[in-house]
């Protein structure tokens, strides 16, 4: 993720035109730049759901990842929460 991120820079106006409801996702043991980058994504995406997954890397595991994205899928109002 680093090497794509380059600059760290997140286009924030690019995303601001996405509608769609978004899950973005990162582990608590992914990197200081990956979890900052997250967070900006998410704050950029009108309708963005963040979510910091405890205990985790990049490489999340599929039993802590599955109710997350259930969740997330099953919720029928989007209201923004902190994660």
């Amino acid at each position: 993720d680093d090497a794509v991120l380059g600059d760290g820079a997140v286009p924030a106006e690019r995303f601001a035109a996405v509608t769609a409801r978004t899950l973005v996702v990162c582990g608590g043991f992914s990197s200081a730049r990956s979890r900052a980058a997250t967070r900006t994504l998410a704050e950029a995406l009108p309708r963005a759901r963040h979510r910091t997954l405890t205990g985790q890397t990049h490489e999340v595991a599929p039993q802590v990842l599955a109710p997350v994205l259930a969740d997330f899928f099953a919720r029928d109002v989007y209201v923004r929460q902190a994660s």
